[in-house]
This record gives structure tokens, C-alpha cells and sequence, in this order.
């Protein structure tokens, strides 16, 4: 009251009794004909529980008056069991006789701290000077929500949340670090992150899992996010936070054609990070993040001369939400043919393609365009080789083995064949009258 007077500043005052307002000579008493009289003070009690109802212990609870901030009306206590505390200013209401709750109406605010001493919840009530009290008292809920687990998708492996600016009840500020690790989607925080009170936060991944394996991250952390820690309640989408992006990717053919009998992978140093036949669709970090390229490889069926497999690579750079890629790798569809002179497939003679592929009549197979390579026909004892080289989208290579059919007959005088003479071949065939036809080179 001295306040009000002294500097004109009437919040300093909450007026428990005026002689000049009948209602409170009739309620409360009358001070000048009376040597006791009651005051609007009202016993108060918080009690502080989480989202399920269930109540905290060991929480504590300041109030404090909203016109001064505290320097009227100012009380810390602790929860017990039942998650009450009691509201008492020990600077007024401490009595031989114990403490006694006594709040006179006004605006109040309260702030909850956790048992580190860390502000996890605040609120204001108001309680208004004449009104009826409860049999109890009055008793003022206070609800202190945490967050354990964030639903995410496209996710990290491991990393931290930062709650910036953390308020104690000692009046420092300081930031609070929690881990976290991501598993089946989930990430699960090593601690409790409030947000019952909008805290600035940043969160920052150390490490990604790539092939089942961890891979730590450019720098050893990137931060992915920065906002509130209300906005974690709606969980996070690493793809929209720049962690990681979609790929897909397709191998076809020359002649465009998907080829789901090549093998695709998509290698980050010695790992694999992704696999598939023909083509593959997967989240992966993004390279700016990890801060070297991947490497995509193509394994295809095509020989090449030395006969191996032939295997496209490819440098990929992820540094956006979705990348679509189509590998294309020349091959070409290669068809070697055994031939005799009169260019009937023969069925019964080798055939070879050196390193590449062996068979009889013909083969086919899948080579390297632009290639050379070597190609052998036997027959009747002899060998035919040829180079050729790969030419798309396919080919077929005839290779002649220079063959003829014969026919010996002998003869009398007369011109006729005599079946009771021998004829011979020499070196191929022999018989009575007539030999053949027989096959010769």
C-alpha cells in the first residue's frame, strides 16, 4: 500500500478487506466494533499430473501474482504423492504453528518445474475476491505433457535434440541436450522433451544406416530441423527435411526395354545401400548430408571379350526429395550359326564364341556393343573362325563350313552302273556300283 502511495502504482495492492464496502462489513466482519475479522484469502492448492491423469511427484510448483510478477504474492512448493502442493508465500504465512495457505483474489500465474528443476509447464488462474470457496479449497490443475517418441518416416539412424533456452528454477537458462535412436519408424528419445512450454528446438542427426550398417554423417552432425517443440507432436518426415531423398532407378537396353535380369545397386564406398533386379526404388541419405557420392552399378548378362560380366557404374549425387534415373547400357543380341555349303543350320557341329559361350547348330547370347569377338564353326574336321564385332540392337553370324555332296558310280562300256563292281572314295566311303551321296569339303 505503501507502494501505491508512494509512486502511484496501485498493483502493489490487493485489497483483502475494505471497511467502505458493506459486503465485507456483513461477510467478513466489522472492524470497528470487532476485534477480529475475516479476510478474502482462500487456501489454494496445485496439483500437477501428466496427459493420462496420473499425478507427478516431486514437481515443483511456483505461483506468483500477475500484477507484480511475484513480489506480492510469491510460493514454491513440491508435490507429493497425490501431485499437490500446497500454495504457500513463506513470507506471509509462516506462523509457530506451521504454514497456512492464504491467497488473496487476483490474477496469478504458476510455473511447474521438473525434479531437475526445469520449466515443463506454465498457466495463469484467477481468483476472484468474494467468491464462494470450496469445502476443500480451492485446487488448480496443472497438466505437464512430454513427448518420449516422435513418429517419423524417411528417418535417421541416431543423433540429438537441442531444447534451447531451457528455464530452472534458479533462474538460469541453458540448453538441454536428449538423444535419440530411430527404429520401425519410432524415434525414441533418451529423455523427455516438454511441451507444455513452446521451447525453441533444433535437431541434428549423427548418424544414417545405409546397407544395415552405420555411417556418421558429414561433420559428424547435421542439423535437419529448427522450429518449436510443440511442432513435434505432429511427428517428421526426414524426405521434407532435406535428410534424405527417393530414388529410383530403371536399367534397360538399347533398344529401351527394362531388363529385370540385370542386377541394379546403388554402392556408397564399400557398402551396399540398395539393391534390386532391373530396377530399385529406395530413401536414401542425401550426399550432401554424407558428403561423399554414391555409386550406382549395373550388372548385366553381356560378355564382354575376356568373358566377364559387363557392369556399367555410374556416379549418382542425391541432393534433392525424388530423383528418377534410367540407366541405359548397349548390348548386343548375338546369334552365331553353323552352316554347311548349301546354308542348312548344322545341328551337329560346334560352335564357339571365345570366353563367351560353346554349343551346337548355333547359340545365342548377349555381347558388348562395339566389341570384337572370335568365332568358331567345326565340321567334317574342319574349323572355320571369324571376328566380328558387336553391332545393336542384334545380329546373327552365319559361319560357313564350305561343304559338297558327291555321288561315285561304276560303269561298264555300256553305261551301265555295275552293281557287282566295287567304287571307292578315297578316304570317305566305299561300296558296290554306287557310293554316296556323301558330304566332302
Amino acid at each position: 500500500y505503501l507502494v501505491e502511495l508512494l509512486r502511484g502504482r496501485p498493483e502493489f495492492t490487493i485489497w483483502i478487506y475494505d471497511q467502505l464496502i458493506s459486503r465485507d462489513v456483513t461477510e467478513l466482519g466489522n472492524a470497528s466494533a470487532s476485534s477480529k475479522i475475516r479476510t478474502y484469502v482462500y487456501p489454494l492448492t496445485m496439483t500437477v499430473k501428466d496427459e493420462a491423469g496420473r499425478p507427478l511427484i516431486n514437481m515443483f510448483v511456483k505461483v506468483v501474482d500477475a500484477s507484480t510478477i511475484g513480489q506480492l504474492v510469491n510460493a514454491v512448493n513440491k508435490t507429493g504423492a497425490d501431485g499437490g502442493a500446497q500454495v504457500v508465500d513463506l513470507r506471509i504465512s509462516k506462523y509457530p504453528s506451521g504454514v497456512l495457505s492464504q491467497v488473496p483474489g487476483t490474477s496469478y500465474y504458476y510455473y511447474v518445474y521438473d525434479e531437475s528443476g526445469a520449466l515443463v509447464a506454465t498457466g495463469k488462474f484467477e481468483l476472484t475476491r468474494g467468491a464462494s470457496v470450496p469445502a476443500t479449497g480451492w485446487n488448480v490443475l496443472a497438466t505437464v505433457r512430454y513427448v518420449t517418441e516422435i513418429p517419423v518416416k524417411n528417418s535417421a539412424t541416431r543423433g540429438f535434440i537441442l531444447v534451447r533456452g531451457v528455464e530452472f528454477l534458479d533462474g538460469t537458462r541453458k540448453d538441454v541436450r536428449i538423444p535419440f535412436t530411430v527404429s520401425g519408424g519410432v524415434m525414441m528419445l533418451g529423455g523427455r522433451v516438454p511441451v507444455s512450454v513452446e521451447y525453441p528446438v533444433e535437431i541434428y542427426v549423427t548418424h544414417v544406416t545405409l546397407g544395415g550398417q552405420e555411417v556418421p554423417v558429414k561433420g559428424g552432425q547435421y542439423r535437419v530441423f529448427s522450429g518449436k517443440t510443440t511442432d513435434l507432436l505432429s511427428g517428421l518426415d526426414f524426405a521434407e527435411l532435406g535428410l534424405t531423398g527417393l530414388v529410383t532407378i530403371q536399367a534397360v537396353d538399347a533398344t529401351g526395354t527394362p531388363r529385370s535380369d540385370w542386377t541394379v545397386q546403388v554402392l556408397y564406398g564399400d557398402i551396399t545401400a540398395a539393391q534390386g533386379q532391373g530396377q530399385l526404388q529406395a530413401v536414401l541419405p542425401r550426399t550432401d548430408v554424407l558428403g561423399d557420392a554414391y555409386k550406382i552399378k549395373v550388372i548385366t548378362n553381356a560378355v564382354t571379350p575376356d568373358g566377364k560380366a559387363l557392369v556399367k557404374e555410374q556416379v549418382l549425387t542425391l541432393n534433392q526429395k525424388a530423383l528418377a534415373l534410367q540407366i541405359p547400357v548397349s548390348t548386343v543380341k548375338v546369334t552365331l550359326q553353323a552352316v554347311d555349303g548349301f546354308g542348312a543350320v548344322r545341328n551337329d557341329w560346334p560352335v564357339v564364341i571365345e570366353n563367351v559361350a560353346t554349343g551346337m547348330g548355333q547359340i545365342t547370347t548377349e555381347l558388348v556393343e562395339g566389341q570384337r569377338y572370335v568365332a568358331r564353326v567345326t565340321g567334317l574336321g574342319f574349323t572355320n573362325t571369324t571376328t566380328f564385332t558387336a553391332r545393336s540392337p542384334q545380329m546373327v553370324i552365319r559361319v560357313k563350313i564350305p561343304t559338297a555332296k558327291i555321288v561315285a558310280q561304276v560303269v561298264d562300256g555300256f553305261g551301265k552302273v555295275r552293281g557287282d563292281w566295287s567304287v571307292q572314295i578315297v578316304g570317305v566311303s566305299s561300296g558296290q556300283g554306287t557310293v554316296g551321296p556323301v558330304e566332302v569339303l
